[in-house]
């Protein structure tokens, strides 16, 4: 749809209010109950009537600096099946709430995310009990998670994005705890045991955790059977860190990770920018998608033009954090494309403060996010999200997620302001002075064959 006067611009920001406005109303239907447990974990829990089932997140803060190798085999050790002959009794009880359940390991955070029959509430209480008092590491178990650290690592969804992740970070972040990422081989055989039970005695505290919970359910009931479930720990308080001021690696660089994969050859492009609920956050989130909407973002649309084949965009994913919000586009295409696309987006970004962003491009930017806000909230959990992203980045209400009052601070005029200082920044060609990682993931080999004008700054081999 072209917008051709500002009477249309107008009809459409105010569909764009009513859409998202009952989106949210919608979103705010279930009921919010907050306790504090007398043993320090916080919890949230969405009474949600006649759904049958109930969603219970976990969340397990790192309010430190943590090693990232013995972080990950403590959780692996925990929860990984293979690893275990027979269930451990934190394995049986999930087992019997019905072996629906996902880990998501992050760098500051662990959530632990189950799903289960609302008659089962009991149930679920007796596994938070387990997961706080967890007896079953064995030597054993240990080595084999060593010995095949790479086949379970590689076995997970999406393996190659998790690499990525990791050198994203570590060159993001390089003086900053968040940067702390790269499991190395080498590390891996100078962790022994007792660190692992260590390291989970230190962090698994009920004061370091976070329930959230959905569905079908008397919260006060739930609330007193998880208490009771928990009555013989004693009350725990977690000394808050001061935050460690977050500082930028300055410069660009690209990363190639030789891999094997079917999926290869994949562009992880991450770009680190200021943390959600502010302003700029918006610009910046709405300036990506100007360029990296697939198919009809400025540099798709450019690699067309110049006949560049065989390029399309997975997806582009926000992590946030309290300081800082990581944007990864991560982006498909073969081996020869590689460096002419990098080089073709690096144009379009200069040119895109020289020539300013049209009213079209803005306003398919607010579609974008019309749509993408839609298909959210028609999320089961998309609520509960909204809770858990207030809880852990400590942000206003008005700030939980995108809303008209969001759209509204960010003008088009306000958009090219922000464009035209982003351009200053990379005025002279100085596009390599950004807090920006490009992770290339394949065949080294291959990538580097059909590099002419750019040169990787590390080459990490998985193999």
């Amino acid at each position: 749809m072209c917008i051709k006067n500002r009477t249309s611009f107008r009809a459409l920001l105010l569909l764009i209010s009513v859409v998202l406005g009952g989106v949210c109303s919608f979103a705010r239907g279930p009921e919010l109950f907050s306790f504090a447990s007398a043993k320090g974990m916080q919890i949230k829990i969405l009474k949600t009537p006649d759904i049958g089932f109930i969603h219970a997140e976990v969340i397990i803060n790192f309010n430190e600096e943590v090693d990232p190798t013995i972080s990950y085999l403590t959780v692996d050790n925990m929860f990984n099946q293979d690893l275990h002959k027979s269930d451990s009794n934190l394995l049986g009880v999930l087992k019997r709430l019905g072996s629906d359940f996902h880990i998501e390991h992050r760098v500051d955070y662990l959530k632990i995310s189950v799903n289960f029959l609302s008659s089962k509430v009991s149930l679920f209480a007796q596994f938070l009990d387990e997961l706080y008092s967890y007896k079953s590491f064995s030597l054993k178990r240990f080595n084999d998670s060593i010995f095949n650290y790479w086949k379970h690592f590689k076995s997970r969804e999406d393996w190659e994005k998790r690499l990525a992740i990791q050198f994203a970070y570590a060159n993001l972040f390089p003086v900053h705890w968040l940067g702390n990422t790269i499991i190395k081989v080498d590390s891996l055989l100078k962790i022994n045991l007792a660190q692992i039970r260590s390291f989970y005695r230190k962090i698994f505290q009920l004061a370091n955790t976070s329930l959230f919970i959905k569905g079908d359910l008397n919260p006060h009931i739930a609330f007193g059977t998880i208490e009771e479930a928990l009555k013989s720990y004693k009350k725990q308080t977690i000394k808050k860190n001061i935050p460690e001021k977050l500082k930028f690696g300055n410069n660009r660089k690209i990363i190639i990770l030789d891999i094997i994969s079917p999926e290869a050859p994949i562009i992880f492009w991450f770009q680190a920018i200021p943390p959600f609920g502010l302003k700029d956050h918006m610009h910046w989130i709405i300036m990506n998608n100007i360029l990296f909407d697939y198919p009809i973002g400025a540099v798709f649309k450019k690699a067309a033009f110049f006949g560049i084949r065989n390029i399309r965009k997975i997806d582009s994913e926000v992590f946030h954090h309290h300081q800082v919000s990581v944007i990864c586009n991560t982006i498909k295409t073969n081996y020869q494309n590689i460096e002419r696309f990098i080089l073709l987006a690096d144009n379009e970004a200069r040119k895109l403060g020289k020539r300013k962003i049209n009213r079209k491009e803005y306003l398919d930017s607010l579609n974008y996010f019309l749509g993408k806000s839609k298909v959210a909230s028609s999320r089961f959990n998309h609520d509960l999200e909204i809770e858990i992203r207030r809880t852990l980045l400590d942000l206003e209400d008005r700030f939980t997620s995108i809303t008209p009052e969001i759209f509204s601070q960010v003008t088009l005029n306000q958009l090219n302001q922000f464009v035209g200082h982003f351009s200053t920044l990379n005025r002279n060609n100085n596009i390599k002075n950004k807090p920006e990682i490009i992770v290339i993931a394949g065949n080294a080999r291959l990538i580097k064959g059909y590099f002419n004008r750019l040169k990787p700054d590390f080459i990490y081999s998985s193999q």
